[in-house]
């Protein structure tokens, strides 16, 4: 019910291009591999790629029908949708690459293999925003993951992409 200018405003701010939409697949997948393993079931490799598969094919086609523009904080909207940009179907292929090879390396890592040896009773939160007091200062944060080892809490948050080595 709001304003024109303000609901354009908030689906602009909702569309992705497709990088960042390649880490937010590999996120989401990975947040689904930890939820299961908190759950006492490991998923296969196999199963987790075919359902970060699925998505990617329902977020594509929910941004080329225009889904996103009566529901954008339920559908994904791409910018080159939006802007009408021509990519070659080359360009969704290479980003799909990157979403399947940075999911097969985080399946792949020692991490996962160490998470997937562990009691489920040590996954305390997945992805849940959280805060604590720090000199007196509330500091939020979400991580992607929080465990017991021992008398430790152990914070994770990863990152996909790659490295520029230019930067270093």
């Amino acid at each position: 019910d709001a304003a024109e200018p303000v609901r354009r405003t908030y689906l602009l701010k909702t569309l992705t291009n497709l990088p960042l939409w390649v880490g937010d697949l590999v996120h989401q997948s990975i947040k689904f591999a930890l939820t299961r393993l908190q759950a006492g079931q490991l998923i296969t490799p196999a199963d987790l790629v075919k359902q970060m598969h699925r998505r990617a094919r329902a977020d594509f086609e929910d941004s080329r029908r225009g889904r996103y523009r009566q529901q954008p904080n339920r559908f994904t909207g791409f910018q080159e949708h939006y802007y009408r940009l021509e990519l070659p179907g080359a360009a969704w292929q290479t980003a799909w690459g990157r979403a399947e090879q940075y999911l097969q390396t985080f399946l792949d890592s020692d991490l996962y293999a160490h998470l997937a040896r562990q009691s489920p009773a040590t996954f305390l939160q997945i992805e849940e925003l959280v805060w604590f007091n720090l000199a007196g200062v509330k500091v939020w944060l979400q991580p992607d993951l929080i465990r017991r080892e021992e008398e430790t809490l152990v914070l994770y948050d990863w990152k996909t992409g790659e490295i520029d080595e230019a930067e270093l």
